[in-house]
């Protein structure tokens, strides 16, 4: 089947009407005690390296949690981002 077929029989809806959206901040990075802790950390560039991902390049306390506009998501969620690196898509 061609794919422009394929969507052209998909509804546009906005993304907010289907999912949360929900934004959040990195914790400074000049400050050591928000890093290197249990919580993973996902950035840009390891969503969408692979189609699941279990474990982050990095971690954050849970001080860093606290001091920062960061959210805690549940096990099972879907990671978008509308951030990338130059050269991304």
């Amino acid at each position: 089947m061609d794919a422009l077929m394929l969507l052209s029989n998909w509804q546009r809806v906005r993304l907010g009407d289907v999912a949360e959206i929900i934004g959040g901040g990195t914790p400074s990075t000049q400050i050591t005690s928000f890093w290197s802790g249990s919580i993973n950390w996902f950035t840009p560039t390891e969503i969408g390296i692979t189609k699941y991902v279990y474990k982050s390049q990095r971690t954050i306390t849970p001080l860093g949690l606290k001091k920062s506009s960061a959210k805690l998501l549940p096990i099972g969620t879907i990671l978008l981002t509308s951030r990338a690196s130059i050269g991304d898509c």
